[in-house]
């Protein structure tokens, strides 16, 4: 069985504006303020999840929903954390 699979957005781009950091998935789940969010076709858990950027961990919010795996990678915190 293989893992969940990426779903990338047409064109292939994952775009952040940070001028919104609430984005659409804030909407439903407030955890997920000013994070770049993947989404994935299977469910996905925090215990099998790992970000890392140049090596080191970055910290990232799961949420599930019907039919869909949110993965959010937290631009904010990220920002303050000095890696």
């Amino acid at each position: 069985m293989r893992g969940p699979k990426l779903l990338t957005p047409p064109g292939g781009e994952l775009i952040y504006d940070h001028t919104n950091k609430d984005g659409e998935r804030f909407l439903l789940d407030r955890s997920l303020e000013g994070c770049l969010c993947l989404h994935f076709d299977r469910t996905v858990t925090a215990e099998c999840a790992h970000v890392e950027l140049d090596g080191k961990p970055v910290p990232f919010v799961v949420r599930n929903f019907p039919g869909l795996s949110v993965l959010g990678v937290d631009l904010i915190l990220l920002s303050n954390k000095k890696l």
